[in-house]
């Protein structure tokens, strides 16, 4: 199903069960997002406890604290890697486990360092916080613009959406888990044309 903004690959399926079951061996592996930025630069990274006084952090999966390994590296993580004809094969910086902790709240940005987002859903099963797009420029983020739409995200087909287009996410009350694929490569609208055209997906 193609939106303004977004595909749901409708024609593939992601095994949620799996990429869970994965997420729950190295979730303690987790750093918050400026040490997890860090630590994908090769720089000393320490362990961080997801929950330590201190609510609503943006944090990510570091694999390589878990068993030295890469995350593409996982038959998991491959798997779902094989769906897709990804001009550049993505790196450890582009694949994650990101964990939005309650009262985490993603105020109205766009991506500067990426294009396009693929979203694959995880925990909650239930009531997954949905993305809402708004009309205006990267100057607009910081005041009210007109909301085009709101993206409930599929729990079954993986999600990409338009990281150039502004948007935004409400306070959640429950964690958040995503497994999330950036590509910086190619535009949204060049991955579109090559979706329409049947080579996009393998």
């Amino acid at each position: 199903m193609i939106g303004k903004h977004h595909i749901v690959f409708e024609e593939i399926t992601y095994d949620i069960e799996a990429l869970t079951e994965l997420y729950l061996k190295m979730r303690h592996c987790a750093l918050e997002w400026n040490e997890y930025k860090y630590a994908l630069k090769g720089n000393t990274h320490k362990r961080q406890k997801l929950v330590d006084g201190y609510d609503g952090r943006l944090l990510a999966v570091y694999s390589p604290m878990y068993e030295g390994k890469e995350m593409p590296e996982y038959a998991e993580v491959q798997e779902i890697i094989s769906k897709f004809n990804f001009l550049t094969a993505p790196s450890n910086n582009d694949v994650s486990f990101q964990i939005n902790e309650p009262n985490f709240k993603f105020n109205t940005h766009l991506d500067r360092n990426l294009e396009y987002t693929i979203m694959l859903p995880l925990l909650p099963r239930e009531n997954f916080s949905p993305l809402t797009f708004w009309e205006g420029s990267d100057t607009d983020r910081s005041t009210t613009t007109k909301k085009i739409y709101t993206l409930d995200y599929s729990m079954k087909h993986p999600t990409v959406f338009d990281g150039k287009v502004l948007h935004s996410t409400e306070k959640i009350d429950t964690e958040r888990v995503i497994f999330r694929i950036k590509v910086a490569g190619e535009t949204y609208n060049d991955m579109l044309a090559r979706y329409k055209s049947g080579t996009f997906l393998t």
